[in-house]
């Protein structure tokens, strides 16, 4: 047989693939790395000659998602009450390549969404960032959670989060000392 064949992946031409592959001792072959994970569907169509009818075929090729890992970061523990502390969520693969995470990270703490980052955040360059003044005093459990994208697995990281009430000082005085019995005094 001579002529070409198209190659789709879940109906949708290959990008390496464009063009119709010219067939070569009755072989064509299309290399690509833009499959997104999960199952393609791989389609090719030879486009027949004088001799052969058109005819194509089909198969699933699995493509697995690239793991990612997610990494929590503080820009200070402990803080203060009230006190402006910023967390970064860096997502990049566990086995870096050519691709790079997208997508969005949710914040929370002690498992309920930080005030000031309620949506998820829009990851740029693989970092996301929350920044609040709400966290209460004590310890909080900080999570910061990638949901995934077509190519990469979702991930997350936590931290502890040491929050301290700001310190008070009372002072006590009187309307006067010595007073007397029955007499009127005010603190």
């Amino acid at each position: 047989p001579t002529g070409h064949v198209s190659f789709t992946s879940n109906g949708q031409t290959i990008p390496e693939c464009a063009a119709p592959v010219l067939l070569t001792g009755g072989v064509a072959t299309c290399t690509t790395t833009s499959l997104i994970a999960g199952a393609d569907v791989i389609k090719s169509a030879y486009s027949g000659d004088p001799t052969y009818e058109p005819s194509n075929d089909s198969l699933t090729q699995t493509v697995n998602a690239i793991a990612s890992k997610t990494v929590l970061k503080t820009s200070g523990s402990p803080s203060n009450v009230n006190g402006s502390v910023t967390f970064t969520a860096t997502v990049s693969a566990v086995n870096p390549g050519t691709l790079a995470p997208t997508g969005h990270v949710s914040f929370t703490s002690n498992g309920l969404a930080i005030t000031e980052c309620p949506a998820p955040v829009l990851l740029v360059s693989g970092v996301a960032t929350c920044t609040t003044t709400s966290l209460m005093a004590g310890t909080d459990a900080i999570q910061a959670v990638y949901n995934g994208d077509k190519n990469f697995t979702s991930s997350n990281d936590s931290l502890n989060q040491v929050v301290t009430a700001i310190a008070s000082k009372t002072v006590l005085k009187t309307s006067g000392s010595p007073s007397n019995v029955n007499g009127s005094v005010i603190f």
